[in-house]
């Protein structure tokens, strides 16, 4: 996720091989721990320097959707719009923050976050918070981000305060407008077979007639070849 190369079986087998290491496997379970914490269900916003904002670890070992209905059922809202505008860098507490209360003040986590005005021209689905709070909350973290004016398929997940949201990898945002579809990191993700933009809408209006959410828990693991 993230924009990073997919994996290959050697990547895999070697961070398989390094979690039957004590001391290795302990300290990515506490990892592992500390970002389910920091996002239950909602936080996918991503990055910063607080000790829960490991996302990257948490990502690399999930699969991509297998098709557009597990990428609809992975969200809260899909929309069709633009990025109408692009917010300054602003330094924010985690959603977990009251985790930290006992904490000195000067060591309490914070998380540099930027947000994403979005215009919105067509609500594929919606969960009564989009069309009031389309605002995508993203980490600078992210090596490829959504450009000004641009049009894109959101596929968003709602964060806690249901006020913004976030995208829990490059294939949550795709781009409208080119000869091909395509993530924002330009990786096709050939979902279905759709090639077309029309072809694209469609399949993703029928899967959001069909949503079932299935939360970050519920994800398939790359590490596991059998979970579906």
């Amino acid at each position: 996720m993230l924009g990073l190369p997919e994996q290959t079986d050697w990547e895999v087998n070697a961070m398989k091989k390094l979690l039957l290491i004590p001391g290795v496997a302990l300290l990515m379970l506490f990892l592992l721990a500390a970002c389910a914490e920091a996002q239950p269900d909602g936080d996918h916003s991503h990055g910063g320097n607080s000790i829960n904002s490991a996302p990257s670890l948490v990502e690399h070992i999930r699969r991509e959707p297998a098709d557009i209905q597990e990428l609809v059922d992975r969200s809260n809202a899909v929309v069709v719009g633009s990025i109408s505008s692009v917010g300054e860098l602003v330094s924010e507490q985690p959603y977990n923050a009251e985790d930290f209360e006992d904490w000195p003040e000067d060591e309490r986590p914070t998380r540099d976050m930027r947000y994403y005005g979005i215009t919105i021209e067509e609500v594929l689905l919606d969960d009564g918070y989009v069309e009031d709070n389309a605002r995508l909350r993203l980490a600078p973290i992210w090596p490829q981000q959504p450009i000004l004016n641009e049009r894109y398929i959101f596929v968003l997940s709602r964060n806690p305060d249901n006020l913004s949201y976030g995208i829990s990898a490059t294939w949550d945002i795709l781009s409208l407008g080119g000869d091909a579809i395509t993530d924002i990191a330009g990786k096709d993700p050939s979902y279905d077979g759709v090639s077309t933009e029309t072809e694209l809408l469609k399949a993703l209006k029928a899967a959001s007639d069909d949503y079932s959410h299935k939360p970050l828990n519920e994800w398939p693991d790359r590490f596991n070849e059998t979970d579906t």
